[in-house]
């Protein structure tokens, strides 16, 4: 919904909207899913970045105990991304 004077705000939604209908569209047929969350009015929260699922914890975690070259290895080899 667009509001008087949040057209920008409202327009910018709307973008991430389309593109995920889209790419919802393009990616189906390879067996991936897009989810678009769209919440409702809520109070801003500080925090930059908010963790969800358990991987994403543990990825953290790693990031933040190990070495940046160790915590690279470990990505490429769990990804298996070789360059």
């Amino acid at each position: 919904m667009a509001r008087p004077y949040g057209g920008l705000y409202a327009a910018s939604k709307h973008s991430l909207e389309a593109i995920s209908e889209a790419l919802h569209y393009e990616v189906q047929p390879l067996g991936v899913r897009v989810v678009l969350i769209k919440p409702g009015q809520y109070g801003t929260r500080p925090r930059l970045r908010y963790l969800a699922g358990q991987d994403a914890h543990t990825i953290a975690g790693a990031y933040r105990q190990l070495e940046f070259e160790d915590y690279e290895r470990a990505m490429r080899q769990t990804l298996d991304w070789w360059d």
